[in-house]
């Protein structure tokens, strides 16, 4: 690798990397002690997944041309490095390195999750990336022509995406194949749209294009599997039900549907640069998933649980989605199978008006529980029924 050759191809490298730090104190002691101060040291360690690039290959002829100026002598390298211990993201934040690591400040601030390396074009003082003045259009003629300038933009668009890409991949494969650190630590390396800094945003469309053409989405179907977007079945569910969503999601994993509980900037991220639209959970997710594991052995459906859906789908006005579903509560304390169309129903379900009728018409084996609807559930879940039977939808 030389100055002002550009390679047939890119080379890039991945690996792991362990940065043991030990800080030795001296403590002092009372006068009296006759013995020399003691040492204490302590020692911490932070494992890192890094990856290099050198640019080579399909190359757009401007940042070619710049490779080979005598006067910028500039390497097209950059690397990016991503933590991967988990007890070290809440006060974990991206720095910039051009061989050295630059001048920490609000300047330099990319307000990406990761490390970011590269053969910067600098200021004079060598402290800051060599930025213009505006972004945009607003630039002087001046800064346009400017060469160390389009460096830095051919180094943020064509090089640091795919060394980005590569790392998150090797990340991905690195989880798969290891389980050695948990995957939303690869999900706290994937940058928010709304956090990055307006001089770095031009590589989150560049990098997520190409990273969600491949399996980088996790799910724990099949025992913990990596999927692509588009095969994916995303968690949108409400926060403000959490038993609810509790019960449809042991109910998906039970039936093998590949959910993908990701954070929001990683679903914003999918939504924003991908071209098909976001598979979510829906009542037609929830209703096909139940008719798989609705008689199975290890069926995840409780009474309580058969309960909190029956109210699911009869909120939403799904009542065709019941059909064949056993949600109807009995007064024997069982369930039968709901029919959208009535006529299909086995055997009719009947109702009384209040509890005390109910209780006269419980006579000694007369097995009535079998036939009456449960009287004990709630009141909104039972006046949904009847209204929807009333309308001919059950």
């Amino acid at each position: 690798m030389s100055r002002g050759k550009v390679l047939s191809q890119p080379v890039t490298d991945s690996h792991r990397l362990t940065i043991e730090a030990t800080r030795h104190t001296k403590t002092s002691l009372s006068s009296s002690s006759s013995s020399s101060p003691s040492q204490q040291q302590q020692t911490t360690s932070a494992s890192y997944l890094v990856t290099s690039y050198h640019c080579g290959g399909a190359l757009s002829a401007a940042f070619r041309k710049l490779q080979q100026d005598a006067d910028l002598r500039l390497l097209p390298m950059v690397g990016t490095a991503m933590i991967l211990d988990e007890d070290r993201t809440s006060d974990w934040t991206g720095r910039t390195f051009s061989y050295l690591p630059l001048l920490r400040d609000g300047s330099s601030n990319t307000g990406l999750p990761v490390h970011v390396n590269g053969a910067f074009a600098l200021e004079a003082n060598r402290k800051h990336i060599k930025w213009p003045s505006m972004i945009g259009s607003e630039r002087s003629r001046d800064e346009h022509l400017d060469k160390h300038l389009l460096w830095n933009q051919c180094l943020l668009r064509e090089a640091l995406p795919t060394a980005y890409c590569t790392m998150l991949l090797e990340a991905v494969q690195l989880h798969a194949t290891t389980m050695a650190f948990p995957a939303k630590m690869i999900y706290h390396a994937f940058p928010d749209f709304s956090a990055v800094d307006r001089r770095w945003d031009c590589v989150l469309p560049i990098l997520y294009t190409e990273l969600f053409k491949h399996a980088v989405v996790y799910t724990e179907a099949e025992c913990g599997v990596w999927v692509e977007p588009r095969h994916a079945i995303f968690n949108t569910l409400s926060e403000s039900e959490p038993q609810l969503a509790g019960i449809i999601l042991a109910v998906l994993a039970a039936a093998g549907v590949k959910v993908a509980d990701c954070p929001s900037h990683v679903l914003k991220a999918v939504n924003r640069c991908c071209r098909f639209t976001l598979n979510e959970i829906t009542p037609l997710v929830v209703s096909d998933a139940m008719r798989r594991v609705q008689y199975g052995g290890n069926s995840p459906l409780s009474w309580d649980s058969r309960l909190r859906l029956l109210r699911y789908f009869l909120q939403r006005g799904k009542y065709d989605l019941l059909d064949g579903l056993e949600l109807l509560p009995l007064a024997n304390g069982g369930f039968t199978e709901i029919r959208f169309n009535p006529r299909k129903a086995d055997r009719p379900v009947y109702t009384a008006p209040t509890v005390d009728v109910f209780k006269l018409l419980l006579v000694a084996g007369s097995c009535l529980e079998d036939e009456f609807l449960d009287m004990d559930i709630d009141k909104d879940v039972r006046k949904m029924l009847l209204d929807a039977a009333k309308k001919g939808r059950l």
